[in-house]
C-alpha cells in the first residue's frame, strides 16, 4: 500500500505538471491573440475581411450591433413607394385599351392612300406588340411591388419570433451553463453569445430583405426598356406620317387622333369615335406616366438597396454609434412589431385603393355599355314610330 502510494505520487505530479503548463500556454496564446487581433482591428472593418482572415475577424462581429431601428426606418420607406403607386392601379388596362385603339387605326391605314402605309402598318404592328408587353408588364410590376411588401412583412414576423426563441432558450440555459461556457472558453472556442446570434439573425435578415428588392429592381429596369421602346416607336410613325401628310399637326400628342380623324374611323359611332380620339390622343401621356411611376419607384428601391447593403456589412461600428451591448430582445421585437404594423396598414389602404380603382373603372364601362344599349332602342324606337 505505501509503495503504491510512492509509485502514484510521480504520475500525479506530472499531470498536474502537464495540466498547469497547458494552462498556462492557453492564457498566454489567448493574450498574445488578443494582442494580435487589437492591433488588427481596423482590417476587419473592411468589407469581405471575414472572409480573408476568418479566425481574427470572425470575433469582430461582436464590435457591430444589431441595429434593428434603422432597418425598420429603412424598410418603412416602402410605404413611399405604395404611396407613389396609387394612381397607377388602371394604368395597365388602360393601356392596353389604347392598344386596341391602335389595331382599329392600323385597319384604317392599311387600306388608306398614303404613300407609306406599308412601312405605317409594320411599324403599328411592332407598336401593338410593344404596348402589349408593357401592358402586361406594369400589370406584373405593380403586383410585385405589393408582393414585396407582403414578403418584407413576414420575414419582420419570421425575425420576432425567432428573437423570441432565442430570448426563451437563453432564459431556459441559466446562469450555471453561462459560468460552465465562461471555463471551456479557456481552452476552446467559446459558444456565441446572445447579441451575437442576435447580430447574427440581423445580418441574415437584412439578406433576405435586400435579395427582394433587388429582384423588384431588375424588373423595373426590364419595364423601362419596354416603355423606352415605346416612345421610339411612336418616333417612327410620327416622322413617316408627318412625312406622308404635312397638313397633319407636328404635336405628337395629336398626331395619332388627327390620323383617325382624317381616315374617318368610327365615323358611324360619334360616342365609339370620341373614345377611340380621346384613347389615341393621350397614348403619349400614359407612356409618360408610366415611365414616371416605375422611374420613380426604381429609385426609391435603389437607394433602399444601397442602405439595406450598408446595414448587411455592418458598417455601423461601436466607435461611430456606440455600443448598445446587452438591449433586451423585448426592444429589438417592439420595434420590429411597429414596423410591421406599419407596413401592413399602408398594404392595407394600398389593397383598399386598387379595388376602389378596379370597382370605379368596372362600373364606369357598365355605365357606358348601358347608356349605349339606350341609345340603341330609343333610335329603334325613332325608326319604327317613323
Amino acid at each position: 500500500m505505501y509503495a503504491n502510494r510512492h509509485f502514484f505520487k510521480p504520475i500525479l505530479g506530472l499531470a498536474l505538471g502537464l495540466g498547469i503548463m497547458f494552462f498556462g500556454l492557453q492564457m498566454a496564446s489567448g493574450l498574445v491573440y488578443s494582442h494580435v487581433a487589437t492591433a488588427l482591428a481596423p482590417i476587419c472593418l473592411l468589407p469581405g475581411s471575414s472572409y480573408v482572415f476568418p479566425s481574427m475577424c470572425a470575433s469582430s462581429r461582436s464590435e457591430h450591433h444589431a441595429d434593428f431601428e434603422e432597418l425598420i426606418k429603412v424598410e418603412g420607406r416602402l410605404e413611399d413607394i405604395l404611396d407613389a403607386s396609387q394612381d397607377t392601379t388602371t394604368l395597365p388596362a388602360t393601356i392596353k385599351d389604347s392598344e386596341l385603339a391602335i389595331r382599329d387605326l392600323r385597319t384604317l391605314v392599311k387600306h388608306s392612300r398614303l404613300p407609306s402605309r406599308n412601312q405605317l402598318d409594320l411599324e403599328f404592328e411592332n407598336f401593338i406588340l410593344t404596348a402589349s408587353e408593357a401592358s402586361l408588364d406594369l400589370s406584373r410590376y405593380n403586383s410585385r411591388i405589393g408582393a414585396t411588401i407582403d414578403k418584407v412583412i413576414a420575414t419582420n414576423s419570421w425575425t420576432m419570433a425567432v428573437l423570441q426563441g432565442l430570448e426563451e432558450k437563453d432564459a431556459a440555459d441559466g446562469s450555471v451553463s453561462r459560468v460552465l461556457n465562461t471555463f471551456t472558453g479557456a481552452f476552446m472556442s467559446p459558444p456565441p453569445t446572445l447579441q451575437q446570434r442576435i447580430f447574427d439573425h440581423y445580418v441574415e435578415h437584412v439578406g433576405k430583405n435586400k435579395e427582394t428588392i433587388t429582384s423588384l429592381i431588375q424588373q423595373a429596369q426590364a419595364l423601362l426598356v419596354v416603355l423606352t421602346n415605346l416612345d421610339e416607336r411612336l418616333d417612327t410613325i410620327y416622322s413617316i406620317t408627318i412625312n406622308d401628310d404635312q397638313s397633319i399637326s407636328k404635336s405628337q400628342d395629336e398626331l395619332l387622333s388627327q390620323l383617325w380623324t382624317k381616315l374617318g374611323g368610327n365615323a358611324a359611332s360619334v360616342k365609339s369615335n370620341a373614345k377611340s380620339l380621346n384613347l389615341l390622343q393621350n397614348i403619349s401621356a400614359y407612356r409618360r406616366k408610366a415611365l414616371i411611376h416605375v422611374s420613380t419607384t426604381l429609385l426609391k428601391l435603389q437607394e433602399i438597396q444601397a442602405e439595406l447593403e450598408n446595414l448587411r456589412e455592418g458598417v455601423a461600428a461601436p466607435e461611430i454609434l456606440g455600443w448598445r451591448q446587452g438591449l433586451p430582445i423585448a426592444y429589438h421585437v417592439d420595434i420590429i412589431e411597429k414596423g410591421v404594423e406599419s407596413l401592413r396598414r399602408a398594404r392595407g389602404d394600398h389593397r383598399r385603393l386598387e379595388h376602389e380603382q378596379l370597382r370605379a373603372r368596372v362600373n364606369g364601362a357598365s355605365g357606358a355599355d348601358m347608356r349605349e344599349i339606350g341609345a340603341g332602342a330609343s333610335q329603334t324606337v325613332t325608326v319604327k314610330t317613323k
